[in-house]
Formats: C-alpha cells, structure tokens, sequence
C-alpha cells in the first residue's frame, strides 16, 4: 500500500509543479564614451563604481573576481526581507539563530524566544551588523537558515549575478560563501527600488524598545563612518551603505552616493582596513561625478508605434498591424563634456513581419553619438498576430491559456483518481485478507 500511495503522490506533485518563468535580468554595461581623465589607482583587490539609474560601469577593478564579502552579505538579507516580510512582523528567536555565530562577531544581545519586529531587526543589521538578527529573519522568511541561504543565491541568479555563492545570511567566513564586485553592485542597485530601505541605508541611530526579554532600550549607532559627519570619512554625497569584515575576506564595503542628479554605487572588496575603504570610494566617487554626467535620454510612457503584419484583415482586406511600445526608459552615463545635442535616436524594425507574439521584442531604438551606439531600448509586440490567420484576440489567447490550464487540472485529476484506485484496491485486499484470517480462526475454534 506505501509502495501504491507513494508512486502516486509522486506523479502528482510532478505534474502538478510543471511551470515556465522568463526573468529579465538588469545587467550592467561598460559606459561607450570614455572621460579622459585617467582612471584612478586604489589599494582594494576588486571594486566597481556604476551609475544607479543606467546600470553603466564607470569604473572596475577585477570585478568578476570571486571574493569573501563579510558582512555586506547582508544586504541580501535585507533585499529578501523587504520583498517576502512586512516591517510590522514579529520574529521568535531560536536557539540556533541566536548561538550559532561567533563569539566575539557584531550582535545585540538577542536571547533565545526573544520576540522583536522585522522593522527592528533591519535597523539592528544596516547599523550594526547584528549577525544574530540576520539569523533570525532569515528563519522567519525561509524556516531554517539553510534554506534561506538557498533562496539568497536563486535571488542572486535572478538578479544577473554571475559568481555568487551565499550559505548564510550574515557573512561569516565560509569557504564557499562568496560573490564578485559586479554581482554586489547588482544586489545594491536592486534594493534601491525599496523606500524604506534608502530610509534605513541614511539612518545614523535607532532605539529598540523593551522586548519580551530585555527590559531595556538599546541604542543603535550606525558604523559606516562616510554618513557620519563628525568622522574623518565623512563624504556629504554619501546617502548609506554596509561595511563587512572577516580575517579572510578582509574589509569590505558597499556605499551610496547622490550628486547632481546622479545617484552612483561604489563596492570595494579585500581591502586592507577600513580606513582605506572610505579612501578608495570617496576616490571613486569624485572620479565618477567629476568627469561624468546622467543623461535622460527617452521616455517610454506613451510612445508607441505600429509595424504590418502578413496577416490580411477578413473585413477590410487590408494588412494587419501590431501595436510595438517601447520596453523601457533609457539614461546614457557621458563624460561631462559630451555634445548631447549630438545623440541621436536610430529606429530599427522591419516595414512588415510575418506574424508577432505579445511581449516579442520586433525592433529597437538605438542612441548614438558619432557613429558609436550608447545603448538601446526594445520595441516590444503588444498583441500577437499569426500569418494567414489574423489577431490573435485577449479573448483566444485567454482561451488558450484556459485550455492548458484545463489539460493541467485533468491529468492532476487523473493521477489523484489512480492515486485513489490503488488505495482503495490494496485497502480491500487487506480486509479481504482479515476476514479470510478470521474465518480461519473461527474454523481452527471450531475443530478443538
């Protein structure tokens, strides 16, 4: 019968966990047009600076060069908590969030059920660098700080991260636990999309209440020195960022910073003491808005455009035509001294096209300057069109999308029906078998 139950319950949860996903990943380009002052020298191992909003590398230094990142690990951790938990939840801390990190590595003191906010617990990471409390988010959103580790690197992947590896949500050492100056400047970028986050990233001090636990307040002060105006590294366009240190990874850090307009990322990995962290990104960050400029260069609310289809309109027996918009807006990263006036938009896509899938990239509009292309942004089918058969309505695709979804539901059906075949037979079997037992008995009683 286990034999029977379990093959069934097999083939159901195959069948029933049969999906497709297409995910565009935001990846980062080197800027087209290069300034001509001289890129600057740092003391970091590796390092990146990128405009935010274009996603352009301005500079990099072995970028693709797999390294320990310490403790701005936790800004993963972060990303995952602003996107699967509501500031407002309650985390229960466990045995194991709570003593598993190292002895003398950054904490608040959490004890074991101690119950504190998710809102709290941010605040308590982006400051401080609480490990514990890294823990304890990562087994409220996952159920274990394995499978939290697990979900880290799918998000990473997602994201367009090309050499990252994450086993825990806090960045203490381990061997297999690392990321590349790119793929952090990835994971930094995407949580700019998050309000609280840039709230959390300027914040310099917070109190947490009494919890459950401690009856006392603790007072948070933020560490990242180059948002502290009294420290030596104070850098006025600096808007947050995470520190990281390991003996391994050495130090480490992820920093913002908003001039004019542009709002740039700067990481910097196996540095050789904090100090020179601050230097090489305050280094970097004049670099960039020194000698370069962001530039709006297209909007993509409300434009749009059509392109003919082979497909002949029954009704008026004239060619139909698909509807293309335009996929997103497009920001140029230029030297300073670059004629914007030059740019130019070039529109590219065929007169006519045989058939089109809705969401199909059909043609581009390109951005060039002096025969050099800066970048692109794709002309994307709003509808889908199939020769000789004319527009494929929302109404056939629906029926479509209902049809698959039905074949989905009939075999998941069949298979909970064999499912149910083979439970019931080998449960008759078993009472036939009984009762042939009892009849024997009943016989053998009979016989004494």
């Amino acid at each position: 019968m286990k034999k029977y139950f379990l093959l069934a319950l097999v083939f159901i949860l195959t069948i029933s966990n049969i999906s497709t996903a297409f995910a565009g990943y935001d990846k980062l380009t080197p800027i087209v047009l290069k300034a001509d002052e001289e890129a600057p020298e740092i003391s970091a191992e590796s390092a990146i600076l990128i405009n935010a909003d274009s996603g352009d590398i301005i500079y990099q230094k072995q970028s693709n060069k797999k390294q320990y990142p310490a403790s701005i690990t936790k800004l993963m951790t972060v990303l995952l908590a602003l996107e699967n938990a509501d500031p407002s939840d309650i985390m229960t801390f466990s045995r194991n969030a709570v003593f598993s990190i190292e002895r003398n590595s950054n904490h608040i003191a959490i004890d074991v059920d101690e119950r504190l906010s998710v809102m709290d617990g941010l605040h308590a990471i982006m400051l401080v660098s609480a490990n514990e409390v890294s823990n304890g988010i990562a087994e409220h959103i996952s159920g274990s700080m394995e499978e939290f580790a697990k979900l880290m690197t799918k998000r990473a992947e997602e994201l367009g991260c090309k050499n990252t590896s994450f086993k825990n949500a806090n960045g203490l050492h381990e061997e297999d636990h690392y990321t590349t100056a790119y793929d952090m400047a990835l994971i930094a970028k995407e949580l700019l999309k998050y309000d609280l986050f840039k709230e959390l990233a300027t914040t310099t001090y917070y109190e947490i209440e009494p919890t459950n636990i401690q009856s006392e307040k603790r007072y948070l002060h933020m560490q990242n020195k180059m948002v502290m105006p009294s420290s030596n590294y104070y850098y006025e366009y600096c808007i947050g960022g995470k520190t990281g240190f390991t003996d391994q990874a050495l130090n480490t850090l992820v920093t913002y910073a908003q001039k004019d307009g542009m709002t740039l990322i700067c990481v910097v990995l196996k540095e050789n003491g904090a100090a020179n962290t601050y230097k090489d990104s305050i280094t970097l960050f004049d670099y960039g808005f020194n000698n370069y400029t962001s530039v709006p260069l297209f909007t993509a609310s409300g434009y749009e455009t059509t392109v003919k289809t082979e497909a002949i309109n029954p009704d008026t027996n004239e060619p139909i035509s698909v509807s293309l918009k335009a996929n997103s807006d497009f920001i140029a990263t230029v030297p300073k001294d670059t004629n914007i006036s030059s740019i130019q938009k070039k529109f590219s896509c065929p007169e006519v096209i045989s058939s089109a899938t809705a969401g199909e990239a059909i043609g581009e509009i390109s951005f060039m300057y002096n025969d050099l292309k800066l970048g692109s942004v794709d002309l994307v089918a709003q509808a889908s069109v199939r020769s000789g058969n004319g527009l494929v309505s929302e109404r056939s695709i629906s029926f479509v999308k209902i049809m698959i979804i039905a074949v989905i539901f009939a075999v998941i059906g069949f298979g909970v029906f064999l499912a149910y075949v083979f439970i019931r037979r080998e449960i008759m079997y078993q009472r036939r078998k009984r009762r042939r037992r009892q009849r024997m008995q009943a016989l053998r009683n009979q016989n004494r």
